[in-house]
């Protein structure tokens, strides 16, 4: 089964999501809510998509060029 690409809000682009070099389970924070919920990732060059499942339209994306830090989810949460 192949996965929809993204298509970014802001930009307009599409990026292609399938064959990534790696992916799994992680847990994020809510951009809104600032709850914690269970998201699939996948890593395509410097893109880091995430969806609610792996079959999933992606809706949101980090671009890990752009960063400069990452700190650790024991932090932010306290």
């Amino acid at each position: 089964m192949q996965r929809p690409p993204y298509l970014d809000p802001a930009t307009g682009i599409r990026y292609e999501t399938s064959n990534p070099t790696s992916e799994g389970w992680l847990t994020k924070q809510s951009e809104w809510l600032k709850d914690w919920r269970r998201r699939y990732f996948f890593l395509k060059g410097s893109k880091l998509f995430f969806a609610k499942g792996e079959f999933s339209a992606p809706h949101g994306m980090i671009d890990l060029s752009t960063c400069m830090t990452v700190k650790s989810a024991e932090l932010k949460a306290g």
